[in-house]
């Protein structure tokens, strides 16, 4: 299953923008639409909606959070061993590599690309980070977490760990065949 956007959509273009996977589409200010194959369910685009106009894939309508509301990955230092498989992951640049605390101290100036992946630790960029939660699937040592249990949605429906193949998808300029006509229905005061 996957996330629907309803015909409250006004064509804002936040989804597609926030959207980790580049599953939604559309022209602005006309509706978009989501692709069933490449949605993840990751709640990103349902949260960061202005218009509460996507439901979620148990047909309810997940509701906006304001930008300060939304949660964003953190990493425990502790556990990260250096992997990079976050960083990799995220379609934001939310995520790179810093000399471990531990090793060099909190404020050192050592470049990361000299050192080996044990001396680096995982750090969220936080004004870059959509709360998508790919970077918290792809880590093996459970270190990174995207917000906590007292959310407005439930994390109870989220999907279990996926694993995930590449950074972006490569998509076409051609829609798959299932997709809505490609003239979608114009918003209302246009």
């Amino acid at each position: 299953m996957s996330y629907f956007i309803t015909d409250k959509c006004t064509g804002c273009t936040i989804c597609e923008i926030k959207c980790p996977t580049d599953a939604i589409w559309g022209q602005k200010k006309r509706m978009y639409f989501i692709d069933p194959q490449l949605c993840i369910d990751c709640n990103t685009c349902a949260i960061w909606c202005p218009y509460d106009a996507i439901q979620d894939s148990f047909g309810q309508l997940v509701g906006h959070l304001a930008a300060k509301q939304i949660p964003k990955a953190a990493v425990d230092e502790e556990s990260c061993t250096g992997c990079t498989f976050c960083v990799d992951i995220c379609p934001f640049d939310a995520l790179r590599m810093k000399p471990d605390p531990r090793k060099f101290g909190e404020d050192a100036e050592v470049d990361v690309h000299g050192l080996n992946m044990s001396d680096t630790v995982a750090e969220v960029i936080v004004k870059n980070c959509v709360g998508c939660r790919l970077c918290e699937d792809v880590c093996i040592k459970e270190c990174i977490t995207v917000g906590s249990g007292d959310l407005p949605y439930k994390l109870s429906q989220w999907p279990q760990k996926q694993t995930y193949a590449v950074k972006q998808p490569v998509r076409s300029a051609d829609r798959p065949p299932y997709a809505p006509d490609a003239m979608a229905p114009a918003v209302a005061g246009e």
